[in-house]
């Protein structure tokens, strides 16, 4: 059919069409499998949490480095203006306690076991970092931020959950058996299995009746946390440091004080690392002399 646009010229009349359904397929098509493509890379790049619990914060570096370096004119000054201390350790009697350094040199052990939510872990992890980092050096530390719902809340803290301790003299075994954020139902993750031997050695010496008296009878022992073992030597349950010492202040500033003038957060932490040193020193013989003289 054509149409006359004039005497001597003839066009050819184009009728519009519908697309083609075979074109309107494959671009479906190539929309789905697009979607599909963009959801496995997010899966790849930000892959699910397992079990509600969250993957490990990295400390940051200049905390770290504050960590590792406190002064000695710091625990000098703590040791002249002491900060009465919470919980206090205790001597245990059994064959020492070592365990196997990432050297593969067997060496007294150092035992934590706690839960990242727990106040008074966030508290004494401060003192055992501080002073194990004059023994040594912690790598693979991580951040968390105890309970907002206990008092004093939101204390800023780290985790021994995959952190590693490299020592000529110490080892060292933290545990979290617990992880940081609640679930949906209110429960907190577990992220740590105690292996056997570490599951009886809490379970002989620790439990919320003081001072590590047996429960009253009817009364069955249950575990408080934080759990500190030193090599066989010692054991601590509880706190040294007030966790009221870390309230209101940031990691960053809270690593940064312990290098400066003497005042009350500075001096909680280093007064119980300075009751750490002393039993530290006792399973190393003494060593390094620097520290330990």
């Amino acid at each position: 059919m054509t149409t006359q646009i004039s005497s001597d010229v003839t066009v050819p009349t184009f009728q519009p069409r519908r697309p083609w359904p075979t074109l309107l397929a494959w671009l479906a098509t190539t929309i789905v499998v697009a979607l599909i493509c963009t959801l496995v890379v997010v899966k790849i790049v930000r892959p699910e949490r397992t079990g509600g619990v969250d993957p490990v914060t990295p400390v940051s570096d200049a905390v770290a480095l504050k960590l590792a370096t406190v002064p000695r004119e710091a625990f000098a000054a703590a040791k002249a203006t002491p900060v009465g201390m919470v919980d206090v350790l205790h001597p245990r009697r059994g064959p020492l306690l070592t365990g196997v350094s990432p050297n593969g040199v067997r060496l007294p052990l150092v035992v934590f076991v706690g839960t990242e939510s727990s106040m008074t872990s966030a508290a004494e992890r401060w003192a055992l970092i501080v002073a194990m980092s004059r023994f040594g050096r912690f790598t693979k530390l991580g951040v968390v931020t105890s309970s907002a719902t206990a008092w004093p809340p939101s204390l800023e803290s780290f985790t021994f959950r995959g952190a590693r301790y490299r020592s000529a003299y110490l080892s060292f075994a933290g545990y979290e058996l617990t992880a940081e954020h609640p679930d949906a139902l209110g429960n907190y993750p577990p992220t740590a299995t105690l292996p056997t031997e570490i599951a009886n050695l809490v379970r002989t010496n620790d439990t919320t009746a003081s001072d590590l008296a047996a429960a009253p009878p009817g009364v069955p022992a249950v575990p408080a946390y934080p759990f500190v073992d030193l090599g066989g030597r010692s054991v601590l349950v509880g706190t040294q440091v007030p966790p009221s010492a870390l309230m209101g202040i940031s990691r960053y500033d809270m690593a940064n004080i312990l290098s400066g003038p003497p005042r009350f957060k500075s001096l909680s932490v280093l007064t119980a690392a300075n009751e750490l040193v002393v039993q530290l020193c006792q399973l190393t013989h003494g060593k390094p002399t620097n520290v330990c003289s």
